[in-house]
């Protein structure tokens, strides 16, 4: 299985985790020039920008999300807005996958 192929499962695994919360898939896997969106998903006025990371032998997880990581995410969900015109709230969670399952959710990161 490729590498690619294994991201899209994990990335099935978040996206599975929020439709059974009443979450609607507005796009996967967008790619966007400074980077990629893993899963933008909507809940009634709010959108909802995922970051997938797999955790495996770590319990510091914060080593997965730099600053530098941040400010790409933010670059790429401001390009988003824009081109989407998008006028409703956001946020960015950040998803940690262990053992092919959700292992912690960190919503509303601070952008």
């Amino acid at each position: 299985m490729s590498k690619k192929s294994v991201g899209y499962k994990w990335e099935s695994i978040a996206k599975d985790y929020y439709l059974q919360d009443w979450y609607k898939l507005l796009e996967q896997n967008r790619t966007i020039r400074w980077g990629e969106l893993d899963l933008i998903l909507e809940k009634e006025s709010e959108i909802v920008f995922c970051e997938i990371k797999v955790v495996n032998a770590t319990d510091d997880i914060f080593w997965y999300i730099t600053k530098n990581k941040l400010n790409f995410l933010l670059k790429t969900i401001q390009y988003y807005i824009v081109d989407k015109n998008i006028d409703k709230q956001y946020r960015l969670d950040v998803v940690f996958i262990k053992d092919w399952k959700v292992f912690e959710i960190f919503k509303n990161i601070d952008l």
